[in-house]
C-alpha cells in the first residue's frame, strides 16, 4: 500500500494546500475529456444527437408531469433518467466505436427512456421503437408501381396478387426493444382508387401470441392519423380474429370501411375516405408493433413510407 511506503507520504488536497498554499490561480477550466481533450466521442454524430434529443424529451416530460405523479412514480421515473444519463450510452453511438452488441445496447437505452413515460403512467412516444443506431441498417425499399386488388384472406392467394406493390424489407435488423427478436419481416403496400392495402409478413406470425400485440398504422396528412389493429383467438381451433379501429375511437371499423385477415401473413384493407385521405393525393404511413403498452418495433426504420397515386 502507498501509505506504507517509506519514500511516499499520502496527503489529501486540503493537507497539501495547508502546507504549501496554492501555487497559482486558474482563471478558468477548459471543458474537455480524457479522450482527445474534447467531446467528439459523445456528441456531433447523427446517432449521438438523436440519443441526446430523446433524453432531453424524456427529461422535459418528467419536469412537466412530476408534480402530478406519486412519490413512487417520481422515484422510478427519475431513476430511469439517471441511468440514461450515463456517458457510456453515447460512447457506443456514432462512428467511433462499435461491437456486435450494438443492437442490444441501443434497445436497452431506448427501453430506459420509454420507462420514464411508463413510470409516470403515460404511453411512450413511438420514436423510441425506432433504432438509433440506424446507420448500420440495409434495406430493400421499392415504391408501388401499379394499383392493387388483393383478396384479404391472410394468405398469398396467387402469384400476381401483390405484384406491383411497394416493398420495404430490412436486410439487416437491430433488435426490437428489450432485446426481443424482431417480429416484422417485411411490408408490401399500395392502393387502388378507393383503398389502401397493406400486407405484413412476420418472422413468426403475430409473434406466436396474437392477443399480446397490437399494430398501429400511422398516417401523415390524414384526418384519422392512425388505426389500431388488434388480434384475438376465440378458441384453440378457431382462426385468429382481427379488429381495426381508429386510434381515438372506440368502435371498430367494419366492411366496407376496413377488413383484415391474419393467417400466414396479415392482409389489411382501409378505405381512403374513411381515413380522411384524398383519393387523388399521395400520403405516407408507418407501422409500429405495440406489446404490453410499449412500442417495440417500427417499420420503416427511419421516417415514413410514401404511397403515390397509381399511374
Amino acid at each position: 500500500m502507498l501509505s506504507e511506503d517509506p519514500l511516499l507520504e499520502c496527503v489529501t488536497v486540503s493537507e497539501a494546500l495547508e502546507r504549501h498554499g496554492p501555487a497559482e490561480e486558474l482563471p478558468r477550466i477548459a471543458p474537455g475529456s480524457w479522450i482527445n481533450a474534447n467531446f467528439d466521442i459523445w456528441i456531433g454524430a447523427e446517432e449521438d444527437n438523436q440519443a441526446w434529443d430523446h433524453l432531453s424529451d424524456a427529461r422535459d416530460f418528467f419536469a412537466a408531469h412530476e408534480k402530478t405523479a406519486s412519490p413512487a412514480q417520481r422515484a422510478l421515473a427519475l431513476e430511469e433518467i439517471l441511468v440514461a444519463e450515463g456517458s457510456d450510452w453515447n460512447w457506443w453511438y456514432g462512428p467511433e466505436h462499435s461491437t456486435a452488441n450494438d443492437p442490444d445496447f441501443d434497445a436497452l437505452y431506448r427501453s430506459h427512456l420509454a420507462n420514464v413515460y411508463r413510470a409516470l403512467g403515460y404511453r411512450p412516444p413511438e420514436a423510441l421503437a425506432q433504432p438509433i443506431a440506424r446507420l448500420r441498417h440495409r434495406v430493400t425499399s421499392i415504391l408501388p408501381e401499379a394499383a392493387l386488388f388483393p383478396r384479404i384472406d391472410g394468405v398469398v392467394s396467387n402469384y400476381f396478387e401483390w405484384m406491383g406493390a411497394g416493398l420495404y424489407s430490412p436486410i439487416q435488423r437491430a433488435a426490437a426493444m428489450h432485446g426481443q427478436p424482431t417480429l416484422l419481416r417485411q411490408l408490401y403496400y399500395g392502393r387502388d382508387a378507393e383503398n389502401f392495402y397493406l400486407r405484413v409478413d412476420f418472422h413468426d406470425p403475430a409473434g406466436g401470441s396474437p392477443d399480446n400485440i397490437k399494430l398501429r398504422i400511422g398516417f401523415r396528412g390524414a384526418a384519422s392519423p392512425a388505426v389500431i389493429v388488434s388480434f384475438a383467438r376465440p378458441g384453440p381451433e378457431k382462426a385468429i380474429a382481427c379488429e381495426i379501429r381508429p386510434e381515438e375511437g372506440v368502435l371498430a371499423l367494419a366492411a366496407p370501411l376496413a377488413e383484415a385477415a391474419l393467417g400466414r401473413i396479415l392482409e389489411i384493407r382501409l378505405s381512403l375516405r374513411a381515413m380522411g385521405l384524398g383519393t387523388e393525393l399521395p400520403f405516407d404511413f408507418q407501422v409500429t408493433v405495440w406489446q404490453n403498452n410499449l412500442p417495440i418495433e417500427t417499420l420503416p426504420l427511419e421516417g415514413w413510407l410514401a404511397v403515390p397515386v397509381p399511374a
